[in-house]
């Protein structure tokens, strides 16, 4: 199932709009949770979690309680990036191809989650500021 409403609008376009009220923050506490055994034992999984771990933090969305999903996107970005590499060996017509093709809807849904596309962020309201007016429409 998809997620509910309409996607969020760029901050520059609901920069007028009132009457919302704020979201509240973060319960969490933050911090940088340890990866499980299953992701250090793969190399890609690890760095996928590294690199997300890292974009968390340096916004301050990372708590302890993100360990189980970051986890899934991490393990699932590994087994992504091996069934890429045998559908390039075998061709697209085999059965890494299928899974590839799934595991990349599920890292998608993983990502918008997370975060780590621009409209997870503009969903979780961690969009980087920008000016009220973009600059194509004041030429």
């Amino acid at each position: 199932m998809g997620l509910r409403g309409p996607p969020p609008l760029p901050a520059w376009l609901k920069a007028d709009r009132s009457g919302r009220r704020p979201r509240p923050a973060c319960r969490f506490a933050p911090g940088r949770p340890d990866p499980p055994a299953e992701v250090t034992d793969d190399a890609d999984a690890l760095a996928a979690w590294q690199d997300a771990a890292d974009e968390l933090e340096q916004r301050g969305d990372l708590t302890l309680a993100d360990r189980a999903v970051l986890s899934v996107y991490a393990l699932t970005w590994g087994r992504l990036i091996r069934a890429v590499r045998h559908v390039r060996e075998h061709g697209e017509r085999t059965h890494e191809g299928k899974i590839a093709s799934e595991l990349t809807r599920q890292l998608r849904t993983f990502s918008l989650a997370l975060g780590l596309t621009p409209a997870g962020r503009l969903r979780l309201g961690n969009a980087a500021p920008v000016d009220e007016v973009p600059s194509f429409l004041t030429r």
